[in-house]
């Protein structure tokens, strides 16, 4: 799951040319965008998704090889499959 989609790909390959500019005051503009990225997932969480015990488990470890969160491994797989990115096998 570390592979980059079309977009990452683009913004890595501007930063490297050095066509990205830091903005001016990059702890205001931080801390502005974590209000807003805190204030949507706040509205949007979900409190209870039934799953299988098995599914909640494997869960778990997935989200322990990613080294992230079980809920950010939720997010994530979820952002994937509505943005059309995750594909059935």
């Amino acid at each position: 799951m570390n592979s980059l989609d079309a977009e990452e790909q683009e913004i890595l390959t501007a930063f490297e040319r050095g066509e990205l500019k830091q903005v001016e005051n990059v702890a205001t503009e931080i801390r502005e965008h974590r209000q807003v990225a805190e204030a949507t997932f706040k509205s949007l969480s979900v409190d209870q998704i039934p799953l299988s015990a098995n599914d909640w488990q494997n869960l778990q470890q997935m989200a322990v090889l990613e080294g992230i969160s079980y809920p950010a491994l939720v997010a994530r797989i979820l952002h994937k499959y509505v943005s059309g990115q995750l594909i059935e096998q």
